[in-house]
């Protein structure tokens, strides 16, 4: 946490120069583009994606043996041409698999479901059903995106991410309230924020990277 508050403290002394120094993301020609669909549902952009290849064999053979795996998702708004996020959205599906009942108990939490209820399912192909995609899920409000620019996501997967520090923060992030999504870019805590995800994507047990095909505007 002490580590959080410097990067904080940084951002807010030179909010600016933090931003085009620690925030930006890989060239969008380096990402695999795939496929994703866009709806504006009560002000609010949705998205649906699959990132079910995450689920490799070693992921399914540790998800069967394991007490616990987590599947961590950021995804990224971005104005299409640039690499500065304008948004982000995230999800996280902790699966347990519980040896007595030979059951998986899933918990999904994203912006959307932040208390979600744990469920059980009964082998990994439902496990890959709840947390392999995003369905529905709100990335931004449309009035915080800028009208008439097309937008994209850059998206970055992660099984079990070895940052106590990227869980921690992304714990407090699915917590605050439905509706705001993302905290605009000039904001210093979303500055040290994205820094400390871009920071630390790979260093998992798997990890898949890709930008939507398709792109949507406000």
């Amino acid at each position: 946490m002490a580590r959080i508050a410097m990067i904080s403290a940084m951002a807010l002394a030179r909010p600016h120069l933090a931003l085009a120094q620690t925030a930006r993301l890989p060239p969008l020609a380096e990402l695999a583009p795939r496929h994703a669909t866009f709806l504006v549902d009560q002000g609010q952009v949705l998205a649906n994606f699959a990132f079910d290849d995450v689920f490799d064999e070693a992921v399914k053979q540790k998800l069967s043996n394991g007490p616990s795996s987590t599947i961590v998702m950021r995804a990224f708004v971005v104005r299409q041409g640039e690499t500065t996020p304008v948004a982000i959205a995230l999800q996280q599906c902790v699966v347990n698999y519980d040896l007595w009942n030979e059951v998986f108990r899933v918990r999904l939490t994203n912006t959307k479901t932040a208390d979600a209820t744990p469920r059980s399912v009964v082998n990994i192909a439902g496990v890959i059903r709840i947390c392999g995609k995003a369905q529905d899920l709100p990335i931004a409000t449309r009035s915080a995106l800028r009208a008439g620019v097309p937008h994209l996501l850059e998206v970055f997967v992660d099984v079990n991410p070895v940052s106590d520090e990227v869980r921690q923060q992304m714990k407090q992030w699915l917590q605050r309230p439905i509706g705001a999504p993302e905290v605009g870019p000039g904001d210093a805590l979303f500055t040290a924020f994205v820094a400390l995800l871009v920071r630390d994507v790979g260093g998992s047990d798997k990890t898949v990277q890709f930008r939507t095909q398709e792109t949507f505007t406000p």
